[in-house]
């Protein structure tokens, strides 16, 4: 098992030091930065591509300009950095996606078209800004596109599953049926709606399961999304690679 750690294009060399021990990096590019200083260090690397905690939604039509600019900045920080995954948020609305959003989001991802990307799940919030994908269906349709490649992330699968009333493990099966890449693993509560990413052991989350998911997985590639504390992760990595 691979096991990753995530930094920002606008961290400080010393927070990518301290990860030394990770077995690659996972670069969130955050708009208008440089991924430039990265080349100095001998990691693999993978990109996240900005989402909406930076103003992108590719659902978006006021927003599509400036969100397809942001994403192909990540895609050319993917190509300084020989990344050959980049990981893709689809978008979002106020309420369930339809047809002007789906259609919005097609012209979207038919302007970024790359072998690189994979779809990553989202969680449903009722009665919040709806993310999508945030389950099999609306993840095989939009990852289509992309050779049906995901990312599949626990915690956005949890808090799924309390909007949709649906039992985890069955949407994890589900997912593992599309073509995974990566998966994003952290903790949190149970039947919770809030995406809380959580240091590992520090919520209730079955962490055994989602770690034999990763087991049995062909992908066996894993980033860390837990808060950005290197002693903490290095004890996380340790776990990971028992």
């Amino acid at each position: 098992m691979k096991v990753g750690l995530k930094i920002y294009t606008t961290d400080k060399p010393i927070q990518l030091e301290e990860r030394s021990f990770a077995d690659y990096i996972e670069v969130y590019h955050v708009p208008g930065s440089s991924a430039d200083w990265l080349k100095n260090y001998d990691f693999e690397y993978i990109i996240h591509a900005p989402h909406a905690g930076h103003g992108v939604n590719l659902a978006s039509k006021a927003l599509q300009k400036s969100s397809l600019d942001a994403v192909n900045q990540a895609l050319r920080a993917a190509d300084i950095l020989n990344a050959k995954l980049v990981v893709l948020h689809a978008g979002s609305t106020k309420s369930k996606p339809g047809q002007a959003d789906m259609e919005t989001l097609n012209q979207s991802l038919s302007q970024i078209d790359d072998p690189r990307i994979i779809i990553e799940n989202l969680p449903y919030r009722a009665g919040f800004e709806h993310f999508f994908p945030y389950d099999y269906a609306t993840a095989k349709e939009i990852s289509s596109r992309f050779g049906g490649r995901i990312c599949l992330d626990f915690s956005h699968l949890m808090v799924s599953s309390v909007a949709l009333n649906r039992n985890p493990k069955e949407l994890i099966a589900e997912l593992l049926k599309l073509d995974v890449r990566l998966f994003h693993i952290s903790d949190g509560r149970t039947g919770s709606s809030e995406d809380l990413h959580l240091p590992l052991f520090e919520g209730n989350f079955d962490l055994e399961y989602f770690k034999s998911i990763i087991e049995k997985s062909e992908c066996k590639r894993v980033t860390l999304e837990t808060p950005i504390v290197a002693a903490i992760q290095k004890k996380e990595y340790e776990w990971m690679k028992k």
